[in-house]
């Protein structure tokens, strides 16, 4: 018998993502962010299953501002988020060629500037990627899957 471990619960729209990017503050990241599930063969309790693709909650998405201490005036940029293979997405369970998303481990998240934050004599800060990572959370305690 195999026993599945608690990070391999499902995530499903409603549950959220949780973005952590040292040395910046993304205000809509600050607090964990809704996600919305595309799959349109699973559901669970109601909720749209979350496939790859799906890490990145509709908030999270476009050009995002975020400040930079040292600096007064705001910065653009984007954030990308690496769901781990085994990890934060199904290998052997599919839809339409797709992984599930399940809620695993930490994994990475990277903030690209666009523009970076600035002061008002014109100094800037780095416009180089940022790393920090993400987490899923799920209230779903019953649908796992690999």
């Amino acid at each position: 018998m195999r026993v599945l471990m608690a990070d391999n619960f499902v995530m499903v729209t409603g549950d959220t993502v949780s973005v952590t990017i040292p040395g910046i503050v993304i205000p809509v990241a600050q607090t964990p962010q809704p996600l919305v599930g595309t799959s349109q063969d699973l559901t669970f309790g109601g909720a749209f299953v979350c496939l790859e693709g799906d890490e990145l909650a509709p908030t999270l998405k476009g050009p995002l501002t975020f400040t930079e201490s040292g600096y007064s005036i705001t910065g653009t940029g984007t954030l990308k988020l690496v769901p781990s293979p085994g990890v934060n997405l199904t290998t052997l369970l599919k839809d339409n060629n797709k992984a599930l998303l399940i809620k695993g481990a930490p994994f990475s998240a990277v903030f690209t500037v666009t523009t970076p934050a600035a002061n008002p004599n014109g100094q800037t800060a780095s416009n180089a990627p940022k790393n920090g990572t993400a987490t899923f959370a799920t209230k779903n305690n019953v649908f796992t899957a690999q």
